[in-house]
């Protein structure tokens, strides 16, 4: 099964947080973050990567009930800000 870094964020959000820690998509990670899929959707682990994955695309968002795409909303923001805390935080304790 594929990982990149948005399934990475599927994974970190929906089944294990503590993949946030995680500075990059090392072997390791990608390796975890398949049998994450594997364990929660068995044999259809590829299908629901799949539908995970197109589900947070702008052009499909559409299909899902509103209380969903509000949550993916929120989700994206809240991503966003950890981004920018990390980057604050990596710029002031590497460049101070």
């Amino acid at each position: 099964m594929p990982v990149d870094t948005h399934v990475w964020t599927i994974a970190c959000r929906e089944f294990d947080h503590t993949l946030r820690e995680c500075a990059s998509l090392t072997p390791a990670v990608y390796s975890r973050v398949g049998e994450l899929f594997r364990q929660r959707y068995g044999t259809h682990a590829g299908w629901a990567h799949s539908l995970l994955f197109a589900a947070e695309l702008p052009q499909f968002s559409h299909y899902l009930p509103v209380e969903l795409q509000e949550e993916l909303k929120r989700n994206a923001i809240a991503e966003r800000e950890q981004k920018k805390r990390y980057i604050l935080y990596t710029y002031k304790y590497e460049y101070e």
